[in-house]
């Protein structure tokens, strides 16, 4: 039997009980929080994007979370057997295994269907890394670096390399080339001999580096506790402060590049910084939705949106506008149009589904901040909605059926 299919077209009217606005509403933020998503704890440690644009999240007391754009899966000790519920770092390997560090309970991997654990109580991992054969990093407070090859673990003993027993970072640049970060400064593995870099030996002016970012040329950028960002070129160092500089604060958490060369500074307190060469940037709570100040992570994805978690929520910040495919989103028996986008009085949703199925399909429309201003059940084919009265700005709809979820966004003018 042919499959019958049929378009609902949604004229939209006036949103009764709007939420009042409290923030500048931009297209340039997308703000989630455990209020307004199915994200179980505020305070989000690490972000991580596999290959399909999946975002895993690691949580201080939520467990670790697997979001796709639509749906939220959390897994935590009571539906999972993850080892934990305070995530601190993840990373994933060629084969898209999740690799996670706790605090507390060691590292653990998670294939999509079943986990592995590994370590024991009193386990404190700060940082994990896969490196190009696919050995396992991480660091741990008070017990020094790890190196694990899926059978056995070594441990980097520190009074040989010089690394100290406080590990807080670990990246690896285009040359395979290990950077860590720690209490003692900077410690280099070219995969043969350690170097290390402290404040006695070299231009880093601090001992307590919290973060590392190689940029495409090579190009470090490193975040202290007590001397702010220090970008290192190979052979000079440079300290921006806030003597000398756009920056903010005295301790920076997190950084990273983007392909543009621009770069994006997560301070403790100090909400987000962006520095692209020339001019500094910075957006806090009193001049964005950033949802806090105590940035703990910044990854970018493919569309070039940056993915900010905060001790607060995650932001999502592009400066160009935020994007993604509604491809990845949506069944591809399923279309979405918003016409005519931009708009200023009546936007029109057009959605085809098949009429033989019964599942409810529902409308949402949330603004920049994250937050749902509307919501329907897709019922009656022609629903009257007029958004005049919407504040300029840009707004997302979102339609979910059993079969999947898609977003569309348009502008109000």
């Amino acid at each position: 039997m042919k499959n019958i299919v049929f378009c609902v077209v949604v004229l939209m009217i006036p949103l009764i009980g709007m939420a009042q606005e409290t923030k500048e509403r931009s297209e340039n933020w997308l703000i989630y929080k455990k209020a307004n998503s199915g994200l179980p704890d505020d305070a989000v440690q690490c972000i991580k994007i596999d290959k399909s644009g999946n975002k895993w999240i690691g949580t201080e007391s939520g467990g670790l979370v697997k979001f796709d754009g639509a749906t939220w899966k959390v897994f935590n000790t009571s539906n999972s057997n993850i080892p934990w519920n305070n995530v601190t770092c993840i990373d994933i390997d060629a084969n898209g295994i999740i690799w996670i560090g706790t605090w507390g309970q060691g590292i653990a991997k998670f294939n999509g269907a079943n986990w592995t654990n590994y370590g024991s109580s009193g386990d404190y991992i700060t940082s994990i890394m896969v490196d190009e054969n696919q050995n396992i990093w991480y660091g741990t407070f008070q017990s020094g670096l790890y190196k694990f090859d899926g059978t056995n673990f070594t441990w980097i003993d520190p009074n040989t390399t010089g690394l100290g027993f406080y590990i807080n970072s670990i990246s690896m640049d285009g040359n395979y080339n290990k950077w860590i970060g720690g209490t003692f400064g900077i410690g280099k593995f070219d995969n043969v001999t350690w170097t290390i870099y402290n404040p006695t030996n070299s231009g880093l002016p601090d001992y307590d580096v919290r973060c590392i970012t190689p940029d495409k040329n090579g190009t470090l950028w490193i975040g202290t506790w007590n001397e702010s960002l220090v970008k290192y070129d190979g052979v000079n160092w440079f300290n921006y402060n806030p003597n000398n500089s756009g920056v903010q604060g005295w301790t920076v958490l997190c950084t990273a590049v983007g392909e543009t060369g621009v770069v994006y500074i997560g301070d403790y307190y100090q909400g987000l910084t962006v520095y692209d060469g020339t001019n500094w940037t910075t957006y806090n709570t009193y001049t964005s939705p950033i949802p806090g100040e105590w940035l703990t992570c910044i990854t970018i994805d493919k569309y070039g949106n940056k993915w900010i978690g905060i001790m607060g929520g995650i932001a999502v910040y592009n400066e160009n506008g935020i994007s993604y495919s509604i491809d990845e989103q949506f069944p591809s028996n399923e279309k979405i149009k918003l016409f005519p986008n931009p708009t200023d009085n009546i936007i029109n949703v057009e959605y085809c589904l098949p009429i033989n199925r019964t599942e409810n399909v529902s409308l949402s429309i949330y603004n920049m901040l994250g937050d749902v201003i509307y919501s329907t059940a897709l019922i009656n084919p022609l629903l009257h909605i007029d958004v005049s009265s919407f504040p300029i700005g840009a707004y997302y709809v979102k339609i979910k059926s059993v079969k999947g979820t898609a977003y569309c966004k348009f502008i109000k003018k």
